[in-house]
């Protein structure tokens, strides 16, 4: 990926970067793709009573993408590099925290379309 290896460089990931690339790159699209299906069957379906934000599936898909994100953490650091700079733990915080942030885009952006 050798448009990524400048940035990638930057947090230390030197070996199989194309796992870190592909992981980054679908879950972003999966997001902004979840956020624009939530704000499409909200818009098609009919009147309901306001539910709990943790009983929502939008939230539990956020969970489904954090706990993905974390599996593969756990095993590009323990079996690919075999360890964790502080660098990188900034890296995948940053990810992580992104993941609300990107499906609140994607859904806001079919609220604007329409």
């Amino acid at each position: 990926m050798g448009y990524l290896d400048s940035l990638l460089s930057f947090f230390h990931f030197t070996q199989d970067t194309d796992l870190v690339v592909a992981t980054c790159i679908v879950l972003l699209l999966m997001r902004i793709i979840g956020g624009m299906m939530t704000s499409i069957t909200k818009a098609f379906g009919k009147p309901s009573k306001p539910v709990p934000i943790m009983k929502t599936y939008g939230v539990r898909t956020m969970l489904a993408f954090e706990v993905c994100l974390i599996a593969v953490i756990f095993y590009y650091h323990m079996r690919v590099t075999g360890r964790l700079l502080p660098i990188q733990i900034i890296f995948w915080v940053t990810t992580m925290v992104s993941i609300p942030v990107t499906w609140f885009i994607g859904s806001t952006l079919l609220h604007v379309i329409f």
